[in-house]
């Protein structure tokens, strides 16, 4: 696994505590993750992301153990990156808790031609959407705030493809 996944996932919840604290509490908040066309691999991902939101959850009701030590590191590398940014909030200290109740309440969704969400995605805050094809086709995600794209073109780069994935990004 990339470190720079661990970083998008603690950036995703340093951001997720922010927008609750500015009174966003009943809005979503979402993470694309967007690695392969090929279910198998999807389904690689949202297991090993499963593994480490299990970790994750397991530290964020247990802060006072040490193990903590290293996500809480992790989660505060993110919150001073909002920093550098500008970004104006409270001391990471005081965001702790809130971080800490975004890793608990987040759902983590594979959408694949075959699996849909059917609504699931409704029991959660927080999401995190793992997907191939079906998330460059049109498909609306409600509070989308982090993108990891992790894909490759191998051979002939598709240049509809390369356009798609540019609009996400703003570009024309």
């Amino acid at each position: 696994i990339p470190e720079s996944y661990y970083d998008a996932l603690a950036t995703f919840f340093v951001g997720a505590a922010i927008y609750r604290e500015r009174n966003e509490k009943n809005k979503k908040y979402s993470m694309l993750v967007h690695p392969s066309r090929k279910v198998e691999k999807l389904s690689s991902v949202k297991r090993k992301t499963d593994e480490i939101m299990e970790n994750w959850r397991l530290l964020a009701k247990n802060p006072e153990d040490i193990e903590c030590d290293f996500l809480k590191e992790r989660l505060e590398k993110a919150f001073d990156s909002y920093k550098e940014e500008g970004v104006e909030v409270k001391s990471f200290e005081l965001l702790l808790d809130s971080i800490f109740r975004q890793i608990r309440d987040c759902g983590i969704h594979m959408i694949t031609g075959e699996n849909h969400l059917n609504n699931k995605d409704e029991n959660y805050s927080n999401n995190i959407y793992i997907g191939g094809d079906m998330l460059g086709r049109g498909l609306t995600i409600k509070g989308l705030a982090i993108t990891y794209i992790i894909r490759t073109n191998k051979g002939i780069a598709n240049i509809d493809t390369v356009q798609q994935r540019a609009r996400w990004f703003g570009y024309k």
